[in-house]
């Protein structure tokens, strides 16, 4: 057995579920006690407990523990716990989490290790709850004597909070008229206040060896009825007992598991129900004696239910920061805020009341205002992020200032050149106040680390270069949108597009000598659709091409190349690639970079978390962030000049336009596969379906061994081979059908989907209404995946994927629920496909695997050759998957046409240890010319009089 109890010095402790009801009050009584406190949770708190920042540590069970939470600690007390009532949830948390924690904490010297098990905890317990606290019990009682192993079973716990059983009886008494006794009220309750569990547990560590091995009972040991509890409660709370009324448990239960299963929310859970009938009486005085513990009277044991107000400074707390605006990107800012370490999305401001209804309706948990003086008084915010339409950026950055706020506002920042002077005077109005701009790509660390490179020399002397920007967002005059009208976007596709790719010419080469501009509407009456520029420096020249008019990017492309004197450097938002002129092919990508929380780490989401902890430090130390007002203002002055020098005009002028010329060489690479252990699959989504199904027709004879397509693909395709195993359906083609949503074109979807296929989203949709209890966004996403599914041949034996968007935003929002649910729906229309999904985060898959019921047969997931620890997160998501290990495919992603040509030819470099590899539909000469005939009949709208250069692929 480990040596005695905690000596004189400061000890320290690891504390589980810190910003839960027992694990919060327990760190804040132990930072009063002066011990050093580090925590464990899954997400930031800007509220008590006020643990410094530096000793809050973040991470996943049973397998995303950070070993540094445990490195030199004294006491782990392990509070958190899986309260669902999914049994692979309970079991990979509360058993297999409970399991790697004692053993990292036991092999880091650890010497006492404190679990808080529950009074339902037995090997015979109703509820899996009850059952799997059992056996970490049992698994912790059988580990060494390294470290010494305490258990405290406590009963009803009661006391300030949130979150809680009591909070909820609480809440429950206060509100309801009559009090309904499950059972007639007779089930067994002995409580203990919070802060007595509390001592208990502090009594614990101080006298280890004492306890080593011992299971401790804590409660009230003579116990009292639910009913003469509630009544306790009713009495403190309101002065009086409130009229009971007994009702049978037995039909309660079966309300309360179909309202699970219908994912309605309950005051109480199946798990309570269960815990009622089968609560058996602890003796408890033995066990309160020794640890020397008395506990308060009933009323005072109930009377308090608030928390105690956080007094901490931003500097010992996360930073609470205000969104403004429940847009587009304003979804993307509340994700990351949601999940970033060090900051708390503290409220969302929009007074549009539909915007913030659908925020909440995905999974963000933040209060909504539809007033600003509101959302700032409730919140109490450190920083604010603007993220409306550029027309209210100037008011509303004013008004944060005023209010001592630092700010992050998107870009741009201003609707007219004259405004940028008046953001100066801000700035040196509230010197203390930071600001800074939403310009995301050069905060990018892959878009950070070539441009450095590029301006130190080390991939050559810059020649030319071209920008490209596309985007399918306006594309009909009827367009009726914010961003189409002058006054509150300021311009067109250039200013609200093309400011990404402007954002990294003014970061790689600083202001030019002149530019040049021509810009065309092509559907807009007041602003621009189109934009060509040409931007000429002392030694070189280069052209940016702009337009939110072309046909095929749901998704923004914003695309770099550079051409140097050794080669081409090619920049997107997902990567870089340096193909050299000796044929190398050298690929930077977001996944090289360790990142604390990316959404899309194939879209800008490292720059998006990046841009988020830079307003958190900014926040704490007052220092500028590196994209301050300073150099925004460069930015927004050059997109002025390019508005000022620009000629509108019918056409664009057909002369050639700086395209860099193909690399001098061949990249190495590129050339034909031969026949390998590793599976290729050829992605197909990209093209039209008549370019599909015409490849389709001769697939037998190509090198690859499947071909993945939409399921709405399918219907130009012949049934025998969309029968073929060597398909893979992604469902639904949420990016388009979201894009046309957005822009009302809702026949459009509709016509789509068929008659058929409406009714069959219908039926889809209806079940998950009682527990969404609104038309929210996961009701239309299980809508789009019905009519998908519709559209996949019934006796389909392929793989049936979900969209990544949809499984990415309920990794994301923590809605494994709804991930849970559209799995099934997939597996129960198509019994015979091999089911899964795609994502583009790993590291929260692996996280989600251990706790989803539906069994998981394949996992499609975004690598990169040297992404970090990506080999073993890929083996971890097989033993991770319900059902037994799942095929891993790994997925290049958005790319450029090289990129994709080289994992063709080399698939193995991305695969990291995965089944099969997922490549563009450039990696296939065949395709590619298809698929570039149909983008020059697009471009060709968009940019009339212009040939399609060569480096938009």
């Amino acid at each position: 057995m480990t040596g005695s109890g905690l000596d004189e010095r400061r000890p320290t402790v690891l504390i589980t579920g810190a910003n839960g009801f027992i694990g919060g009050r327990l760190a804040t009584l132990a930072l009063a006690r002066g011990w050093r406190v580090r925590t464990l949770t899954r997400s930031d708190w800007a509220t008590a407990p006020a643990v410094p920042v530096e000793q809050r540590y973040f991470g996943n069970f049973p397998d995303g523990i950070p070993a540094a939470a445990v490195d030199g600690a004294d006491v782990v007390v392990h509070c958190a716990a899986w309260l669902g009532t999914g049994a692979r949830g309970a079991e990979a948390v509360n058993v297999a989490g409970t399991m790697r924690l004692a053993n990292l904490a036991r092999d880091a010297g650890v010497s006492t290790f404190i679990f808080v098990s529950s009074q339902s905890a037995r090997a015979d317990a109703v509820s899996t709850y009850g059952r799997t606290k059992f056996a970490a019990e049992q698994g912790l009682l059988a580990g060494d004597d390294r470290m010494n192993v305490i258990i405290l079973r406590p009963g009803l716990v009661t006391g300030g909070g949130r979150g809680g059983l009591f909070q909820r009886l609480c809440g429950f008494v206060d509100s309801a008229p009559v009090l309904p006794l499950l059972g007639g009220g007779r089930s067994l309750v002995q409580p203990i206040h919070v802060d007595d569990l509390c001592a208990a547990i502090f009594r614990g560590a101080e006298r280890a060896p004492e306890f080593h091995r011992r299971i401790l009972h804590l409660g009230q040991p003579e116990g009292l009825s639910l009913a003469e509890f509630l009544q306790a409660i009713a009495r403190e709370r309101t002065g009086k007992a409130k009229t009971t009324v007994a009702i049978p448990l037995w039909p309660v239960e079966q309300a309360v598991r179909l309202a699970e299963m219908l994912r309605v929310p309950l005051p109480i859970s199946s798990n309570n129900v269960k815990g009622m009938k089968a609560v058996e009486r602890m003796d408890t005085a033995g066990d309160l004696r020794a640890l020397g513990i008395a506990l308060r009277p009933l009323p005072a044991m109930v009377s308090d239910a608030v928390a105690p107000e956080d007094v901490a400074s931003a500097k010992e707390r996360a930073v609470r920061v205000l969104l403004i605006g429940a847009g587009r990107i304003g979804l993307v800012h509340a994700v990351v805020l949601s999940r970033l370490p060090g900051v708390v999305l503290a409220g969302i401001f929009d007074p549009n009341a539909r915007a913030t209804a659908m925020l909440r309706g995905m999974g963000v948990s933040a209060p909504a205002f539809t007033r600003l003086a509101e959302a700032m008084a409730a919140t109490k915010p450190d920083a604010a992020v603007i993220a409306t339409p550029p027309g209210t950026h100037l008011g509303l950055t004013r008004e944060c200032l005023e209010r001592g706020l630092a700010v992050l506002v998107e870009k741009p920042l201003a609707v007219r050149s004259e405004q940028l002077a008046e953001y100066e005077a801000l700035a040196q109005a509230f010197p203390d106040h930071p600001i800074q701009v939403g310009y995301v790509l050069p905060r990018n660390p892959h878009v950070a680390a070539c441009l450095q490179r590029l301006r130190e020399g080390r991939f050559g002397r810059v020649q030319e270069f071209v920008g490209f920007t596309l985007l399918s967002l306006i594309q009909s005059s009827a367009a009726d949108r914010w961003e189409t009208k002058r006054a509150m976007s300021g311009g067109g596709a250039l200013i609200n597009a093309g400011g990404h790719v402007l954002s990294m010419i003014q970061e790689a080469f600083g202001a030019p000598q002149a530019v040049e501009a021509e810009v065309t509407r092509v559907y807009s009456a007041e602003v621009e659709d189109s934009a060509v520029v040409t931007f000429r420096y002392p030694n070189f020249a280069g052209t940016h091409y702009c337009s939110w008019s072309v046909d095929g990017y749901p998704r923004q492309e914003n695309l770099l190349r550079v051409r140097t004197d050794r080669g081409e450097l090619i920049l997107t938002a997902a990567l870089g690639v340096f193909v050299s002129d000796d044929g190398d092919v050298d690929v930077i990508h977001q996944l090289d970079f360790d990142v604390p929380f990316n959404i899309a780490p194939d879209y800008a989401g490292a720059g998006f978390a990046a841009e988020l902890a830079d307003l958190r430090d900014a926040t704490r130390t007052g220092e500028p962030a590196p994209m301050d007002l300073h150099h925004a203002l460069r930015v927004e002055r050059l997109l002025f000049d390019v508005y000022t020098n620009a000629r509108e005009v019918p056409a664009f002028a057909s002369t050639s336009r700086g395209t860099p010329p193909p690399p001098r060489m061949a990249a190495k690479g590129t050339g034909t596969w031969s026949p390998r252990a590793m599976r290729r699959v050829l992605d197909l989504r990209d093209v039209s379906a008549a370019a599909a199904g015409a490849y389709l027709a001769n697939v037998a004879a190509t090198g690859w061994d499947e071909v993945a397509l939409y399921a709405e693909q399918l219907r130009a395709i012949d049934t025998p081979a969309a029968r073929a195993r060597r398909l893979r359906v992604t469902v639904p083609d949420f990016l388009t059908q979201s894009r046309l949503l957005s822009n009302k074109r809702y026949r459009e979807v509709i016509a789509g989907m068929g008659a058929a296929g409406v009714a069959a989203a219908l039926r889809t949709a209806m079940p998950v209404l009682p527990s969404e209890r609104a038309a929210t966004f996961w009701v239309a996403a299980m809508g789009l995946l019905g009519a998908a599914l519709h559209a996949v041949p019934p006796r389909f034996d392929g793989v049936l994927l979900l969209h990544g968007a949809l499984a990415d935003f309920a990794l994301s929002l923590r809605r494994l629920d709804m991930l849970d649910r559209m799995l099934a729906a997939c597996r129960t229309a198509r019994p015979r496909a091999r089911v899964g999904f795609h994502t583009n985060m790993a590291e929260e898959t692996r996280a989600a695997l251990w706790s989803l019921e539906t069994r998981v047969d394949e996992v499609s997931v975004l690598t990169a050759p040297r992404a970090s620890g990506m080999t073993a997160v890929l083996d971890a998501l097989r033993r991770a998957a319900p059902g037994g290990e799942a095929r891993i495919t790994a997925e290049v992603g958005l790319a450029p046409a090289v990129v994709h040509r080289a994992a063709a030819a080399a698939p193995e470099r991305w695969a990291l240890g995965a089944d099969a590899v997922l490549i563009g539909s450039w990696g296939e000469p065949q395709v590619g010319g298809a698929r570039r005939s149909e983008m020059e009949r697009e471009w060709a709208k968009a940019f009339p009089g212009l040939t399609m250069p060569d480096g938009v692929v």
